[in-house]
């Protein structure tokens, strides 16, 4: 029990800040998808496909233009995954640190 409060305290905490300050800070205009990105794929320990990452951000542009879309999200996960957010394990993008995705699911999902 202790160190389930112990882990609880590290992820609502402000710890983890700068994994979200850096997105607001560096990514400009692929802000919105990148944070879109991340808050789907918190929502499953195994990760999200990239069919289902493409079909959040076509929806989050009205589905108005898929060829716009893809383009978003390969610099987008591009950047994730440079930047150490995620990795991917054979058709599946997942956070790089379960601690990471964690406090990413309970800071942007819950």
């Amino acid at each position: 029990k202790l160190l389930d409060a112990a882990y609880q305290k590290i992820i609502d905490g402000k710890q983890f800040n700068t994994w979200v300050e850096r997105i607001k800070e560096q990514y400009g205009s692929l802000e919105k998808s990148a944070l879109l990105v991340l808050k789907h794929i918190s929502k499953s320990k195994k990760g999200s496909k990239r069919k289902n990452l493409l079909q959040q951000i076509n929806q989050s542009m009205g589905d108005s233009d898929p060829q716009k879309a893809d383009d978003e999200l390969v610099q987008v996960l591009r950047m994730l995954l440079n930047d150490g957010y995620l990795l991917k394990k054979e058709k599946y993008y997942l956070f790089r640190s379960p601690l990471i995705r964690d406090f990413w699911n309970n800071r942007f999902v819950k």
